[in-house]
């Protein structure tokens, strides 16, 4: 369950664009800290929840933050909090010891911000992600004819390509509602290394937009 039945990837816009989406940055938000470490959570995405390719219905916050808690046991387990617009509470994350040498040695604090374009994935693309869910051919025969699913992409609605499927259904801690999927985040974020330096890695955020609540969790091939 998504909330928009089109699929958008998220993409570098053109050098000197500026747009409503972006990726990584530096995290400045109150409350958007690791209890393991004490230093602030990665921030992997922020989404204009105005845009109405993502046909989010309106809610307490305009600009979301997307957190992920690589560098400690936080990433171990399923990981939730509240966004008020202008700070952040941890609602369940998971304890443990902070990592110094995970997910690559030098980690950084943050990584450079990325303006991002929504790109509507095509018919191709995703009758191409329709099988590889389920199944119904090799990976590397599917991918031959789509190169941009050669490694999973971050995308925004639709079916995303799905390295464990299917989805895992995740409640709202505060309403105990079903929560659509919002965001499948994939490694590469602009940089050298990428978020865990693994193609093969994705971070799945869910939102309940009533109350405001983001759950994340990450998945392997």
């Amino acid at each position: 369950m998504t909330f928009s039945s089109t699929g958008y990837f998220l993409v570098p816009a053109p050098a000197g664009s500026v747009t409503s989406h972006t990726m990584c940055g530096e995290n400045r938000i109150p409350g958007a800290v690791s209890p393991n470490s004490g230093m602030p959570l990665l921030l992997v995405a922020t989404l204009d929840l105005g845009d109405p390719r993502l046909n989010v219905p309106p809610g307490k916050v305009e600009r979301l933050h997307l957190f992920y808690p690589w560098t400690c046991a936080g990433n171990e387990g399923v990981f939730s909090y509240r966004a008020t617009g202008f700070e952040v509470e941890l609602l369940s994350f998971t304890s443990g010891e902070a990592y110094t040498d995970f997910p690559y040695p030098n980690y950084p604090p943050f990584f450079p911000e990325v303006s991002l374009a929504l790109e509507p994935v095509s018919a191709a693309e995703q009758d191409a992600i329709h099988k590889l869910n389920r199944g119904d051919g090799g990976y590397f025969a599917i991918t031959a004819s789509v190169p941009r699913l050669a490694v999973p992409p971050s995308q925004v609605g639709g079916e995303p390509l799905l390295l464990q499927n299917p989805l895992p259904e995740r409640r709202c801690p505060s309403c105990q509602n079903p929560m659509p999927l919002l965001a499948c985040i994939g490694d590469r974020n602009g940089s050298e290394h990428g978020f865990v330096d693994n193609d093969f890695v994705q971070m799945l955020f869910y939102f309940c937009a009533p109350c405001a609540v983001v759950v994340s969790e990450n998945q392997t091939d």
